[in-house]
């Protein structure tokens, strides 16, 4: 997730299309690998009885975020300027990136091993 903070950088100090664009997708498939790695972890790690809460949760805060940054963005540019608004976001980023690595239970977390099916009883059709 990192990755993202690259576009708020480049908007800052080369806004050049093709470098944006680029950058977009290097940060498209870095939040795509997170989020197939999240979703992953909580289908993992969160009973089963308690999932569908735990996702209801984690939806309204992503969709809760994104709107609150967007509204935030436009009084942070009148009080900051672009260029530091864009730059204190790549921060925030990288800082929020920062949090989630160095917290030792996101480090500590170890994959399930997946147990073996049973064997059917029943005849393999043939």
């Amino acid at each position: 997730m990192g990755l993202t903070a690259t576009i708020p950088l480049l908007l800052a100090l080369a806004p050049y299309t093709w470098l944006l664009v680029v950058a977009n997708f290097v940060a498209g498939v870095g939040g795509e690998q997170a989020g197939v790695a999240w979703y992953s972890t909580l289908n993992e790690q969160i009973p089963e009885d308690r999932l569908a809460r735990v996702y209801a949760y984690d939806d309204l805060g992503s969709y809760l975020a994104l709107p609150l940054a967007q509204f935030a963005a436009g009084p942070a540019v009148l009080l900051l300027g672009l260029q530091a608004t864009l730059y204190a976001a790549a921060a925030l980023i990288l800082l929020a990136t920062l949090a989630m690595v160095a917290t030792p239970s996101i480090r500590a977390l170890v994959p399930k091993t997946a147990q073996p099916l049973p064997a059917s009883e029943d005849p393999v059709p043939r």
